[in-house]
This record gives structure tokens, sequence and C-alpha cells, in this order.
């Protein structure tokens, strides 16, 4: 019997075999529990300084026959290892390490998820979730979502391949899901082509010329993903199910069928020759093309005489009547959008803004918008749906374009366009929707209704479940009952929850004020109405979130909420979210925001705004790779989600990859070019990735005088002028406007960085004047919270400036204390970075100068970076100094982090 592989592990060809596992020591990491075991090397579950769990695996060298593969295997790996972190669809190995003295070297690797709880993990139970496992609990999966598994994981043998370099062992112990996202594992046996040659691979995954090419690679991939297609083991390819013709997803089945043929084929030279040609087909099939046949054979074996043959025949005769009525691909399959996983697919779908019918436009148009997010929201619930979200379709309110440009931009195959009408107690809803390839008129319908809650939910219902039905997508008994729900029976409680989601959901505490009332007044005149709920207490954790309101008072408001809108729909995917973002926002809870968030992803794949919240508690936690891959994974499937994507360059901009993270920043200005704020991001990444303040020069040379002079504007000239050393203007701007109120940016946080300016000139008596009674208004504040991390930094930084030097210090640590990296790995590095400052300031250098350069050895977004240090008026006391200097000048505090 073969031995269980819950990790990737090696197969028994060249080694000893070997039961028994010695618990070595690494650096620091605590190696808490044996969790997968090969004939080379043991997987361990580790947990690092930090609290971060990863995989280690220690490959020993007492277990080869001689030195020669051992280190062949370790040289190929450190050759690897900065390959993995580049490649979303290869695990990543975060640390290569060898210990002579005890004979082994090993690897550190990001975890799979696991297979009970996802992104949660407990040491004593924890199971990795390999493909191997998923088909154990799942039996087969769905064809398409196997199919959108084959191509990120062809995606990920294609950059192999094209590196020339050959994985050997891919099979379903090899491949591990993190963060939902399959990964080739098992890296260590990754080997260039011209050194590939010994034998290694699994019985079944081998092809029968043998392993070591891309080719066999290939092989091995056709029969993981036959294993996983249909439920069957690899040895019984190419039996298909005998229940075949009831399948609900028999005709993609057997298109996906067609391309796992060809994969194991056992003759090579009809065989896909490598990565890069499986992934063209796949590509193809995924975008609504029939790959073409090469001239093999089909071999269908599914159970004895003539219902083999009929099903044959049936399978044959669908697939031609299938090419034959299949109109010519849509732009949308032609040319997709940047982010490549939003391509057109049979099952995806955009709702275009509603148009507001309504006699009185300026009191209807949030209801005509709510009844177009509602219907989305159901449409969410589908998990076999991809259904772009509204803020990528918001822009297409009022267009002119064609109907076939949009599903092109969006990479979607139908368009639902619809309209409101409300007047009086009487509201008219239409829906019709169209296959955007030949502008297809599927159907149409009208709902006139009286204006109740009741018949809005039964309309937005029934227009959800024609959409389902006409794209012929499975509606679960669960997800029935989801849509059929009423969240309440109230119509002025609606009408004031649709009014706080039309107000936006920016961070501002302007919105959120204008967004709490709402809520409030909504629950008050419904206290059963959860969706309110759940909003209202992620309004109260963002006070907390952002610094603005810790009191305990906010806290007991936000419990109260999101307790409420548990107990009254604790089945709701969006009440789950919201628990999620309750969690990490007001208690800084990251493991139970992210099962909440995992929870929503198994339920709606799809969900760009759970898998968005996902990244953003992974990159608190510190686990950046992981949060980029989710990121990435939200603005692709919203690839007009402006703030998604600036999500996403914020983490690149943190591990400093500069020029993808200034690519992602110049999309997301071309999407929203009108808006202010996104061209300042822009023009501040260009700075930190340069040095360079010319493209920030020629942006505000573009702006018109009218432009140049509105407040945002100002304030901008004014900080640019203080970057590039123009005392005299930013002392004649801070004149015309000292303050910048449009942001809610406190009084007390802009007179310090002024302070800090008028100190770095020299100007001491009006630094401290500027300050004014803003120390003991921060101090009258800490006696009401204690806790408010954002209090503490900006007193400290004060008393600095007053020359209070024991005090600056006490309360910088303070900070520190209440947000320590290991608890925030985003927001922690900043109270570091202020403790730096409050050293420097202070005049103990040695200390301030040792911070930042632990600083730069981890990732930290907008202005932990060369370029600022030297520009920012707040390191104005290390300048000249030799180390600081050397810092700045030093190229790996410049350099790629992951």
């Amino acid at each position: 019997m073969r031995p269980k592989e819950p990790l990737p592990s090696e197969p028994g060809v060249e080694g000893v075999t070997h039961r028994g596992a010695v618990r070595p020591k690494i650096a620091d990491y605590e190696l808490l529990r044996l969790v997968g075991q090969g004939t080379y090397g043991d997987v361990w579950l580790a947990r690092g300084l930090t609290g971060i769990f990863r995989a280690i695996k220690i490959v020993w060298r007492n277990r080869f026959r001689d030195a020669q593969p051992f280190e062949r295997e370790f040289r190929g790996l450190k050759e690897f290892a900065a390959i993995s972190q580049n490649d979303p669809g290869q695990m990543a190995l975060l640390h290569v390490g060898q210990d002579e003295s005890a004979g082994f070297f090993y690897y550190v690797m990001e975890l799979a998820d696991d297979a009970e709880t996802g992104a949660t993990i407990d040491p004593a139970k924890y199971v990795p979730l390999t493909f191997k496992e998923l088909r154990a609990r799942r039996g087969r999966l769905p064809a398409d979502k196997c199919l959108r598994l084959a191509v990120e994981l062809a995606r990920a043998l294609a950059g192999l391949h094209g590196r020339g370099l050959i994985h050997r062992d891919i099979k379903p112990s090899n491949v591990i899901m993190v963060n939902g996202a399959p990964k080739l594992a098992d890296v260590g046996l990754v080997a260039s082509a011209t050194e590939a040659r010994s034998y290694v691979g699994t019985e079944g995954f081998v092809p029968p010329e043998g392993p070591g090419t891309a080719a066999a690679d290939v092989f091995a991939f056709g029969h993981l993903l036959y294993e996983l297609l249909t439920g069957f083991d690899r040895r019984d390819f190419p039996r298909l199910p005998a229940e075949l013709r009831t399948l609900p997803d028999r005709r993609a089945l057997l298109e996906l069928n067609q391309i796992i043929l060809r994969a194991c084929e056992s003759d090579r030279a009809r065989r896909y020759p490598d990565g890069a040609a499986l992934l063209k087909d796949l590509l193809a099939l995924q975008a609504g093309r029939t790959p073409r046949r090469q001239g093999h054979s089909w071999v269908l074996r599914l159970g004895v005489g003539a219902a083999a043959a009929a099903i044959l025949v049936f399978g044959i005769m669908l697939l031609a009547a299938r090419r034959s009525a299949r109109p010519t691909p849509s732009p949308a399959a032609q040319a997709p959008t940047d982010f490549a996983a939003a391509k057109s697919a049979d099952k995806s779908i955009a709702v275009l803004p509603f148009e507001n019918q309504s006699d009185d436009k300026d009191n209807t148009a949030f209801f005509s918008d709510g009844m177009h997010e509602d219907i989305l929201t159901n449409l969410v619930n589908i998990s076999e749906l991809r259904v772009v979200s509204r803020t990528s379709v918001m822009q297409y309110r009022g267009t002119t374009k064609k109907i076939r440009q949009i599903a092109s931009e969006l990479g979607v195959a139908y368009i639902l366009e619809g309209s409101v009408r409300r007047a009086g107690n009487q509201v008219r809803i239409t829906g019709q929707l169209i296959r955007a390839a030949t502008d297809e008129h599927l159907w149409a319908r009208s709902y006139d209704r009286e204006l109740t809650p009741k018949e809005v939910f039964a309309i937005q219902a029934a227009l959800s479940t024609e959409i389902v039905g006409a794209l012929q997508a499975a509606i679960s008994p669960e997800t029935k009952k989801l849509l059929e729900r009423r969240p309440t029976e109230n119509l002025a409680a609606y009408d004031l929850y649709l009014k706080s989601r039309a107000s936006g959901r920016e961070s501002d505490g302007t919105t959120r004020k204008a967004r709490e009332k709402l809520l409030q007044d909504a629950v008050d005149l419904d206290p059963n109405f959860a969706e309110a709920w759940g909003e209202l207490a992620a309004v109260h954790a963002a006070e907390v979130h952002f610094g603005v309101d810790t009191t305990p008072r906010r806290l007991a408001q936000a419990d109260a909420a999101i307790a409420r809108a548990v107990r009254l729909a604790p089945d709701s995917p969006e009440i789950i979210r919201l628990l999620g973002v309750y969690a990490s926002d007001a208690y800084h809870d990251f493991p139970r925001a992210a099962a909440q968030f995992e929870k929503v992803i198994r339920l709606q794949p799809n969900n760009s705004d759970a898998i968005c919240n996902l990244g953003e508690v992974q990159r608190r936690q510190g686990r950046w790779l992981e949060s980029v891959g989710s990121l990435r994974k939200a603005a692709e499937l919203d690839p007009g989600n402006t703030g998604f994507a600036n999500n996403l360059a914020s983490n690149l901009e943190a591990g400093r990859r500069w020029d993808d993270a200034l690519a992602v920043r110049r999309r997301v200005v071309s999407l929203r070019p009108d808006r202010v704020k996104l061209q300042a991001g822009l023009v501040q990444l260009a700075f930190s990735a340069t040095g360079s303040t010319r493209e920030a020069d020629d942006w505000l040379a573009r702006l018109d005088p009218a432009q140049l002079e509105s407040p945002r504007i100002i304030s901008l000239r004014k900080y640019w002028a203080g970057m590039k050393g123009d005392y005299a203007e930013w002392n004649r701007l801070d004149g015309i406007q000292p303050y910048f109120d449009e942001d809610d940016t406190p009084h007390w946080d802009q007179a310090t960085n002024a302070a800090m300016m008028l100190a770095a000139h020299g100007d001491m008596a009006r630094a401290r004047a500027r300050l004014g009674n803003f120390p003991a208004e921060l101090r009258s504040a800490l006696e009401l919270e204690p806790a408010n991390r954002k209090l503490w930094t900006f007193l400290s930084l004060m008393e600095a400036l007053l020359g209070q030097k024991e005090e600056a210090q006490r309360d910088a640590r303070k900070a520190v204390e209440l947000m320590p990296e290991a608890l925030n790995a985003n927001i922690g590095c900043w109270a570091s970075r202020n403790l730096a400052i409050v050293y420097a300031w202070t005049d103990d250098k040695d200390r301030a100068i040792s911070e930042l350069t632990r600083l730069f050895r981890i990732p930290f977004f907008w202005d932990m970076n060369v370029h600022f240090l030297r520009a920012d008026a707040a390191y104005f006391p290390l300048r000249g100094d030799p180390r600081f200097e050397a810092l700045l000048k030093d190229p790996k505090n410049h350099a790629p982090l992951f």
C-alpha cells in the first residue's frame, strides 16, 4: 500500500525509504508537527517568530545513495527560488538554507490551505488541501471548475517550460491550494531540461518514453486533470462516468476531455509538446471556442455493450451540434482586458446600470441604483456565474458604446439591461438579456407591481432566476432560499438602506457619518433588518480602524450591531462577510476575519469583495505573497474597480516591485482620468520608484488655472514643493492654505507635518508655535481613548519637536506596543517608523538608524523608501550622517523584497 502523501512528497524511485523523522532545528522557526513524508524529505508545519504558519521541507543527505543528486537538488532549488516568488502559479519558496553539519538542506514554503478551514490554521488538526485531498473529499469536480483550475496550472507549467525547466513529478499530491488558487508544488524536483535525466516520477503519471521532458510533464498533467474531471483513478483512463447522459455539465466535460485525450497520448508526437501549447487550447475552450481535434481517436469506456455505444454517439453528436451552432467568437474572447482572469465564458454576465425612468429622477435615483445592486448581489450567490461587480459596470451609465464593445471590455458573454420607473405606490422594472457575441436578445421581461418590499424583492428574485435559467446555471436549495428571502418588510427602512449604499463606501469621515445616520434610522424603523445592522457594524468598526473613535462606546455599538445581524441572518453570505470586516477592523482579529472571508468564497467563488477583504487581512498578517494573489484575483474579477487595483498596487509598492506597481496605477488612472486622488497616487509612486519629480511636475503643468487654485491641488502643490526642497514656495502656499479639510485629516496631524518642515529649515520657534494647543488636546483625548495608537503617535512627534525627549520616546514606544508589527504587519510598521523619527528628533541617532535599517528589510508602502527618506523633512536630523547616507545608497534597500 502506498503511504498517504498529504503534502508534496518524493516518489520512491531513487533513494532509500525512510519512515522515521528527526525534528531538526531551523533558525527563526518552531517545527510543530510532521505533515508529510517522502523518500528524500519530510514536510513540517512550522511557526515563525511573528506567529505566521509555514511549511518547511527538510531534505536529508543520508536518504540519497550518493551526493550528486542531493547537491543537484539543492543547486536547482536555489536557482528556482526567485522564479517561484514571481510566478503566482508556483508555490513560493520564501527561504532556502542548509545545515551541512546536520546533513540536510531545507526550504520554507507558503502554506497550503487547510482542507477544512481554509486559511485558518489549527496546528493540531491541520490537513493540507492538495488536489489529492480535494478529490478524496469531493469526488469529481464540475467541468467549469476543472477548466478554471487547469488554466491556472497550465499557465504555471508554461512558465516553467518557457524558462527551460521541467517539473518531473506532477501529480495530485504535488498541487496545493493556497488562498483558493492552485499552485505547483514540490519545487525541489524542478530541474533544467539538461539536468532532468534521472528517473523521477510516479507510476501512472509517467509516459511510455519516460520522464524528464516538457511533453512528459504534459502527460502527467493530463492524467491529473482526468482524475479531477471524472473522480476516477488515473489507471482508469480513459473511462468516463456511466451517468454522463444525466450530468448537467456533460457538454463541458466532453469538450475538456478532448484536451485531456491529447495531453494523455501515449505517442509523444501526437501529444501537446509543452505547457504553452496545452495552455493555448485551454484558453480557447475557456473563451468559448472548441480546440481543433488533432486526428486522434476517441475511446470512451462507459460500461458495456449498447449503453456505451449510445452514450458515445450522443456525446459526439452533442459536440457536433455545439460546433455548428456556435457563433463567431466574441470580441471579449479575442481581446481580453488587462487582467487575464477577466475572460469571456459561457456563464459570465455584466448587469449594466438600470435606467431611471421616474419623473422625479433626483429623488428616486437611489432606488434604481438599489435595484441594480440587489440583482447583482443575487447573481453573485450563483457559484457557477462570473458576475462583473457594480464598480466596474457603473462607468457605462448613459454610455453610447455598443453591447459587443462593452462585453469585450468587461470580458463577458452576456449583458443585462434594465430600467426602473417609480411613481407613487407603483413600480415598473424591466430587464432584457442579450448575448453579446450576436447582439441577440434572449428574452425581455416587464414587471408592474405595487411598491412594497414584498413585491420589489419578488421581482428581484424573478429576474435573477430568469437569468440563471437562460445561462443554464444550477440553483441549489440553499441559494434559492437566499434569493427568495426578503431582508425587510418596511419600505421606508429599505429606502434609507439604499440611500446609504448610494452615498458611497469611501473611507472618508464625512461619508461614514452620513451612512451611520441613514443606517441607524433604517434599523430604528425595522429592528429585524439584518443587512442594515451588518453595514452599521462595519461603519462603527471603520471608525475604530482609522483611529477616529476607539472608545468603549464605539466598540460596544459595533458589537451590538454585528451580533444582531448574525442572529437575524446567520447564513447570509453578506452578513458573514461583514462579520469578517468587523473582526478585522474593530478588533484586529485577523484569523477570525480570514475564516469568515474564506467561508464566503467557498459559497461564492467569484465574490470579489470577499476576495479583496481576504487579501487585506493577509497583508495585515504579513502574508504578502498570499495577499498579492488575492488582490490580483479580485482585480481580475472586477477590472473596473479602482479600489481593488490600488490595493494591489500598494502591495507591489510595499515589495518594491516598482515596474509592476506603476503598471497597475497607470491602468487605474486610465480608467478614471478625472480623479485627482488617483493621479496623485501615481505621481507619488513614480517618485518613490525613481526619485524624480518630473512626472508630478508634468501633471501639475497640465492643469488649468482654475484647477491649480482648488484647495486639493494647492495642498498637493505645497506637498511637492516641500519634497523638492523649495521652501520658499512651500511657505508661500502654506500662508494661503495652512489646512486642507476635504479629506478629514485632523488639523493636529497637518500641524505636526508643517512644524517638521519649519523646524527642518531652522525656524524652531515658528514650528513650536504651529503646534499651539494641540499637545494638550491630544492628552485630553487620550484620557477617553487610551488605546488610540494614532493619538499616541502624533503626541510623541509633537513632544519631540518641543524638546521633551523622555516623553516623546515613551509615547512613541506606547504606540508601537498598541500596534506591534506582529499584530498588524501593515500598520505596525508605521508605528515603528514613527519611533525612528522620534529618535532622530530627540538626538538618538544610533537608535533611529538601527530602526530604519531594520525597516528597510520588510515590506512597507508609501514613504519608507530611499528617495522619500532623502527628501522628507521628517528625517532632516539624520541628513549628513554617514550611516544614514549609506542606507540610502545601498542598492539592496531599493531592490524587490518579494
